[in-house]
C-alpha cells in the first residue's frame, strides 16, 4: 500500500518536472513561513544554517519541504511540511526561510529507503511498481 507523501510526489514528479536536471539551490527568503495548517512544524536546536537543511533533508517522519531559520536561541529550526506555495510569508528580520530544491530527494516510505539520485528515476521505480501492485 502506498502512503500519501508518496503518492503526492510521485503525482508531482510524474507531471511537468522530467527534466535531468533539477535546482540544487535551496531558494530563501527573510522572514519565516506560516503553515496553513496549524501545527505542522517541527522544531529544533540547531548550531548552524547548513544542520538546519540537513534535518530537513533526513526527516523520515513526514516529508520536509521548507526550513524557518534563525541564528542563534533554542529551537531555532522548524521544519515544515509547506513551502512558499501554501504558506504564508511574515515578516521578521530574525528569522530567515529556506525551499527545499528538488534533487534533494525525499524519503520514500514506499520502499524505506532515501531516493538521493534524480528524482526522475525514482518516478520511473514507482510507476513501475504501481503498475505491479495494480495488476
Amino acid at each position: 500500500m502506498w502512503d500519501a507523501s508518496t503518492l503526492l510526489f510521485y503525482l508531482y514528479f510524474s507531471g511537468s518536472v522530467q527534466s535531468a536536471s533539477l535546482p540544487c539551490d535551496w531558494r530563501n527568503g527573510t522572514g519565516k513561513l506560516t503553515p496553513l495548517i496549524s501545527g505542522d512544524t517541527l522544531s529544533v536546536t540547531v548550531t548552524t544554517e547548513a544542520d538546519c537543511k540537513d534535518q530537513c533533508v533526513s526527516q523520515t517522519s513526514f516529508i520536509c519541504a521548507a526550513v524557518n531559520y534563525k541564528p542563534d536561541g533554542s529551537n531555532n529550526c522548524e521544519l515544515l511540511t509547506e513551502s512558499d506555495k501554501s504558506a504564508t510569508e511574515e515578516t521578521n528580520s530574525e528569522w530567515s526561510y529556506f525551499i527545499r530544491p528538488l534533487c534533494a530527494g525525499v524519503y520514500c516510505g514506499a520502499c524505506s529507503s532515501f531516493a538521493f539520485w534524480s528524482p526522475k528515476h525514482w518516478v520511473t521505480d514507482i510507476k513501475a511498481n504501481i503498475i505491479k501492485e495494480t495488476n
